[in-house]
């Protein structure tokens, strides 16, 4: 029997990396149908943290409702300014209600109501026990990325992710700055041409702009790409590694789950993160803990990867290997079945 889900999501094509590398998946088995959020005949209700979950959760149904909660929100919970602001921004476009005061509020007021949630992560999954009747880990889908064929004169480094997200290079910039002269080498950034600093509607900054202030001193050096997934794995050929810097005094960056990490993985990339929950405990459980980075030790690590050729292609045949045998699309789809099975019995 096909499943019916009535998505809330980011896009209404399920072209946004919220919608495609998570439930956009179901799409490639016959056992699912995505349906809109007007649509009257489903089984499910599945809603993205673009939704407005009052909308759908002020009502009793008889039909599950399910909140896929793809990043750690709750980590803000007693953060009272950046909870409140957050909580201003999203109820101007009804993703939340200023009568909750603070985002958590709304959103564990929410996760109380629905049926349920799923996550990405266990750290993500802790912080919702607290407010969930049922609470489910699935990661996301980065088959898309797969099939790169790495350069083995490649000189460049990676770094990738939404353009609110550039303010976390300030981590390591001095450390860039000076590798990339002494090793002649290029820092790629794939990224949007512009974004907005806060709440993805207000203040818009120049990406390129933005990385001249924050590596003024090798700015040269550094070349900006149009986020697609053809750059993607096109650029990829051309970098020894990534990086994933996160600024440790940013509770919410901190709290995101691994899936970047995989990302970057998927496209056969030696990585590179700042200390968070989630990349300790992934880089950990396969013996990577020197691609785990703490604040002073950027120069190091990082003039060891572009130094050391075998510890990097060991830590590159890691990497691969994690996937293959964990985050295929098979074992993903088989998550999501489970769960929407479980809630419809």
């Amino acid at each position: 029997m096909t499943i019916k889900i009535r998505y809330d999501g980011y896009s209404s094509d399920l072209s946004h990396p919220g919608d495609r590398r998570r439930v956009g998946i179901l799409t490639k088995d016959s056992d699912f149908e995505i349906v809109s959020p007007s649509a009257s005949d489903y089984d499910v209700t599945l809603l993205s943290c673009n939704a407005d979950f009052k909308k759908y959760l002020s009502t009793e149904s008889s039909k599950p409702i399910l909140i896929d909660l793809i990043d750690g929100y709750l980590a803000l919970r007693g953060k009272y300014l950046q909870d409140i602001l957050r909580n201003m921004i999203r109820s101007a476009s009804n993703k939340s209600r200023f009568s909750d005061f603070t985002y958590t509020n709304h959103l564990a007021r929410s996760l109380r109501v629905s049926d349920g949630c799923i996550v990405p992560s266990p750290e993500i999954r802790d912080q919702a026990i607290p407010f969930s009747k049922s609470v489910d880990i699935i990661l996301d889908n980065h088959m898309e990325l797969q099939g790169v064929k790495y350069d083995d004169k490649s000189s460049g480094i990676l770094w990738e992710g939404f353009g609110s997200n550039l303010k976390h290079l300030k981590e390591c910039s001095p450390v860039l700055e000076n590798l990339l002269e002494i090793y002649d080498m290029n820092l790629h950034v794939v990224t949007e041409k512009t974004f907005y600093k806060y709440g993805n509607r207000f203040i818009k900054v120049e990406t390129s702009e933005f990385l001249k202030k924050i590596m003024p001193k090798a700015y040269k050096r550094v070349t900006f790409h149009n986020w697609s997934v053809e750059n993607m794995k096109s650029i990829a050929q051309h970098c020894k590694f990534a990086i994933i810097p996160i600024d440790q005094n940013d509770v919410f960056a901190g709290s995101k789950c691994e899936n970047k990490l995989l990302a970057m993985w998927s496209l056969g990339l030696p990585t590179y993160t700042s200390e968070t929950l989630a990349y300790e405990r992934v880089l950990k459980s396969v013996g990577l803990e020197d691609c785990l980075i703490k604040r002073a030790k950027w120069k190091a690590t990082l003039e060891g990867a572009i130094t050391n050729k075998v510890r990097l292609n060991q830590v590159r045949n890691i990497g691969m290997e994690y996937i293959a045998q964990n985050h295929q699309e098979d074992i993903l789809i088989e998550k999501w079945r489970s769960v929407f099975r479980r809630h419809l019995k």
